[in-house]
């Protein structure tokens, strides 16, 4: 990780500067919407369009462009073609779509998981940035950070652009909820580890039960 994060640090950090010089005096910022399932994000998003009439950016279908043009991304295209002139007619042919080889490249392990969690936090940055009066919809796994740091920059990103942060999910134990959700998916590790997880209960947030 040393040899990773410095340069990341410094694009979070610009992405911060960059929002305070632009937005940063907005009383109001975004709505991130963290859900474990669609039916239950669903819910909460047709309630928030009808109390704030606030558009819904999905960051599930923004991700993969937005992935492609982060430096994590074409360092890694670099060492699998070799120059930086394959990598260009290998994006430049149109052959391949980004959210198809990084979704192959997520399933291969190509990307450890300082990189995986960087891009998470990528995403979120350009999307409070680009979205700052949306509803957006982070999905089940795009807030899901385990490393300590990378959960403190998102914490802070989401302080410093004034988000109203909202997990939906039920009311209940860990045990009651993977019971009520086992319908609807058949993850339900994943589903274990999201509402264990560390980020799933130190952002601040509110929740909106279903």
């Amino acid at each position: 990780m040393s040899t990773f994060l410095p340069w990341a640090h410094e694009e979070v950090k610009q992405g911060l500067a960059e929002w305070k010089a632009t937005g940063s005096q907005q009383k109001e910022g975004p709505i991130a919407l963290i859900g474990l399932t669609p039916e239950s994000r669903k819910k909460v998003i047709n309630q928030l369009i009808k109390e704030t009439r606030r558009k819904v950016v999905r960051l599930d279908e923004i991700k993969w462009q937005v992935w492609a043009q982060s430096a994590v991304v074409q360092q890694k295209q670099l060492a699998k073609y070799g120059s930086v002139e394959l990598v260009k007619a290998f994006n430049d042919s149109g052959k391949f779509h980004p959210e198809q080889y990084l979704r192959n490249w997520l399933k291969e392990g190509v990307f450890n998981l300082a990189e995986y969690e960087f891009l998470k936090l990528q995403l979120a940055n350009y999307a409070v940035k680009q979205y700052p009066k949306a509803i957006l919809d982070f999905g089940h796994d795009n807030a899901l950070l385990e490393q300590p740091e990378f959960l403190a920059r998102l914490q802070q990103l989401f302080r410093e652009t004034n988000a109203r942060v909202i997990y939906a999910r039920p009311l209940a134990s860990v045990e009651e909820t993977l019971h009520t959700l086992k319908d609807h998916s058949t993850d339900v590790q994943h589903i274990r580890k999201a509402l264990e997880a560390p980020a799933y209960r130190t952002l601040g947030m509110e929740v909106a039960p279903f």
